[in-house]
């Protein structure tokens, strides 16, 4: 096999864990477009969205815990889990305050348009770290 060959196949190795998260990322982001833009006179439009966001949920809800548990060695495994939901913790209360200030000053449609633009770049983010070669990935983590 070609080097050449080669990291293609290394770009490639992507594990379904990497695919649920982006997945369930880009579904994320579509039903928030979905909740801003939908007319809020009919409440029956909602609920397809929010179907759809309970396969986000299931797709995501576990992958993190799975990918820490992955990557991280055997001896601090349980700090790394805890490291993992203490920043998800923070980060959650950071969006969701900003999301609500947005959302009291200029309404729910560019409260959520903002979020699902978000997800979108945490998505190319996300995609530019599956199509760096696996290799590359393990050698700067240690």
């Amino acid at each position: 096999m070609s080097v050449e060959n080669a990291t293609t196949a290394q770009r490639r190795s992507i594990t379904p864990r990497h695919w649920d998260r982006a997945i369930g990322g880009a579904i994320y982001g579509i039903v928030y477009l979905a909740f801003a833009w939908l007319p809020g006179s009919q409440s029956w439009y909602m609920w397809p969205p929010m179907a759809t966001y309970g396969v986000y949920i299931a797709l995501t809800d576990g992958v993190g815990k799975a990918l820490i548990a992955d990557n991280s060695p055997r001896h601090v495994r349980g700090a790394a889990m805890g490291v993992f939901y203490a920043l998800t913790g923070l980060t959650t209360l950071i969006a969701s305050l900003m999301t609500g200030i947005i959302w009291d000053r200029y309404g729910a449609t560019p409260a959520l348009t903002i979020s699902s633009f978000l997800d979108a770049i945490a998505l190319v983010s996300l995609s530019t770290h599956l199509t760096e070669p696996r290799e590359k990935r393990q050698n700067s983590h240690g």
